[in-house]
């Protein structure tokens, strides 16, 4: 077996503008050449998918009690 062909640190930017999606197809476009970097890609999708919607959650309930008062 052949050592799998490294990938450009490029492919990082797909999950990180495009959070969980950017993700799924940076993984699966990556996957066979570099396991590692597509791993890593998803995970880096999901975190960003992660902090989106604890600030979303957030900002809701700070909008929640500002119209309560």
């Amino acid at each position: 077996m052949s050592e799998p062909q490294r990938r450009s640190k490029v492919w990082y930017v797909l999950p990180i503008i495009f959070g969980i999606i950017g993700g799924l197809v940076s993984y699966f476009i990556v996957k066979k050449e570099d396991p590692k970097l597509g791993k890593n890609c998803l995970i880096v999708g999901v975190i960003h998918f992660i902090i989106d919607v604890t600030i979303g959650i957030i900002m809701m309930m700070f909008s929640e009690s500002v119209h309560l008062m």
